[in-house]
């Protein structure tokens, strides 16, 4: 009886190769746009791809342009939530200045939760900027409040 086995699949391991030419290239800044395409014929359709979204969708930031990720630009984005949800920033989206003082409540206790679990695992800094952000959040909540 014949031996029927799953047939050998074809991966495309080019990304690693990519991958593998930026970790050894120097470290330089640049931006999206100074990033040569792989073949010409992806840039037109690139082109048509993009002419079929709709224009609402916002451009996402590439990975130089956006802030680096670490504890205090995690912290300061909750905090940017609970001010969108004090309605003292508009929504991204929308660009209306919508108030939900409950979600707000949420995210100032879950910022109050990291700053409690992380007490003697941060830098001073951060440390300092933690307790700085919830004062003036709950400061903020309780004025929203009367």
């Amino acid at each position: 009886m014949k031996d029927i086995r799953f047939s050998k699949k074809k991966v495309d391991d080019s990304w690693k190769d990519t991958i593998e030419q930026k970790n050894d290239a120097p470290s330089t800044t640049h931006t999206h746009a100074d990033t040569p395409s792989k073949k010409s014929d992806e840039k037109s359709d690139t082109t048509d791809r993009n002419e079929e979204q709709p224009e609402q969708q916002p451009q996402l930031k590439s990975s130089e342009e956006r802030m680096p990720l670490n504890f205090a630009s995690f912290v300061s984005s909750l905090g940017m939530q609970a001010l969108l949800h004090m309605g003292d920033i508009p929504h991204p989206v929308t660009q209306k200045k919508e108030e939900n003082l409950d979600a707000a409540s949420e995210i100032i206790d879950i910022i109050g939760i990291l700053e409690d679990k992380t007490k003697g695992n941060l830098t001073k800094e951060e440390a300092d900027f933690i307790t700085r952000l919830l004062h003036d959040l709950r400061i903020q909540y309780v004025e929203k409040g009367k």
